[in-house]
């Protein structure tokens, strides 16, 4: 005998499901947070969806899946039908008769996705637009991460992303900084959308839309470029409507209709899970860790000073720690000799390779360009624009590629 929950409006549903003698109804919820409860609490081992579809997304169904449980969702339309069952729910009619969700549920539970025509529930798969397939990942995404205290990760994600663009790769420039989103007003732009909230749900509710423009996935000119611009958290304490997995799909659907992806992240990585008694509990530095976890290339960026360069040490350090992500390309930002020496690349190196993680070593060095980086921020525009001829803006260039 299974023992089911039920979400949804359809009372009807719950008396005939009490009236089957291999499935018992143990609560009836109005919500998805009280159905994962249930899940979670062991008191039910199956979810049967009932009513609204649109209520049902991408992340309530990894949950789902996480807490040990199964799902059934009652569906009337098509579009719903394949959106559901490419993201591991059994899926049937809305009026179906309990033995054939008995069928379903057994089925689920023996392993048998093939005879319900189900996939196997993916935690990172990125559901799309309803009814459409997703596209194997193709593009590249570059996750811009790097020590606290402002060493420049939003100018480097910034450019990169419009050099990328200016060699015709199509491009999407994401602020999923959640501690501090700078790259909205660094392109002159409003900064009250949260771009990054609605991709997000887009994604997770299965209507993201690659050919239409919008506050999520918006086209932007840049330097002389066009690329796909991706807004921030207008306010940081919204960080928590920014889920790991959530961006995660998010990250991979933008991949798969776009050359380049280039991923702005805030510094920290430190989780709280251990002081946490709910596993489901979004952690405040989520994104940046699933940033880095998704990316194909980790920029690591750094100050060129005394007192920045052994924080660089550190986060490449504590790179090495973490469970997912490549191994980190070391960028030194603000090279100059006034705080570095008279041969500033020459001492940076012999003080790595002194103190530094052996594994890793700067490769590329960014020229300190006040006046380049001012007139640029000063614009709202782009060093490809504000700044054509600058040392900074090709050094960055070289990233690129």
């Amino acid at each position: 005998m299974s023992t089911v929950v039920v979400m949804g409006d359809d009372r009807g549903l719950v008396g005939r499901l009490e009236a089957s003698a291999a499935l018992t109804v143990v609560r009836h919820v109005p919500d998805a947070a009280e159905l994962l409860a249930v899940i979670g609490s062991g008191l039910a081992t199956v979810a049967v969806f009932a009513g609204d579809a649109a209520s049902i997304d991408a992340a309530l169904v990894e949950s789902l899946h996480r807490a040990g449980g199964r799902g059934v969702a009652l569906v009337a339309g098509e579009a719903d039908r394949l959106r559901l069952e490419r993201w591991g729910l059994s899926v049937l009619p809305w009026d179906a008769e309990p033995a054939a969700i008995e069928a379903a549920v057994a089925a689920l539970w023996a392993g048998e996705w093939g005879r319900l025509g189900v996939q196997p529930p993916a935690p990172n798969a990125a559901p799309g637009a309803p009814g459409l397939p997703i596209a194997p990942q193709r593009g590249r995404i570059t996750t811009v991460w790097g020590t606290g205290g402002a060493p420049g990760r939003s100018t480097v994600a910034l450019n990169l992303a419009v050099e990328e663009a200016l060699r015709g790769q199509r491009t999407v420039l994401v602020d999923a900084d959640t501690h501090g989103a700078s790259l909205a007003t660094a392109l002159g732009l409003l900064d009250e959308s949260a771009g990054i909230v609605r991709l997000c749900r887009q994604v997770d509710q299965g209507g993201f839309d690659p050919g239409a423009d919008g506050e999520s996935f918006a086209r932007v000119r840049a330097g002389g470029a066009g690329l796909r611009f991706t807004s921030g958290l207008p306010r940081p304490e919204r960080w928590a409507e920014v889920s790991g997995p959530s961006l995660g799909r998010a990250l991979a659907a933008l991949a798969s209709v776009c050359d380049q992806v280039i991923v702005d992240v805030a510094a920290p990585v430190t989780r709280d899970d251990e002081l946490l008694l709910d596993s489901f509990a979004p952690q405040r530095n989520d994104a940046t860790l699933t940033a880095i976890g998704a990316a194909d290339r980790l920029l690591a960026v750094g100050q060129a000073d005394p007192v920045s360069l052994p924080r660089l040490v550190r986060l490449c350090e504590e790179a090495a720690t973490l469970p997912a992500g490549p191994p980190p390309v070391v960028v030194l930002n603000r090279v100059r000799s006034s705080v570095s020496g008279t041969h500033p690349e020459r001492g940076i190196r012999r003080a790595w390779e002194r103190f530094g993680p052996k594994a890793f070593s700067p490769s590329h060095f960014l020229p300190s360009e006040p006046a380049a980086a001012d007139a640029a921020l000063l614009r709202g525009r782009a060093l490809a624009e504000a700044a054509p001829r600058s040392p900074l803006r090709r050094a960055i260039a070289a990233l690129a590629g």
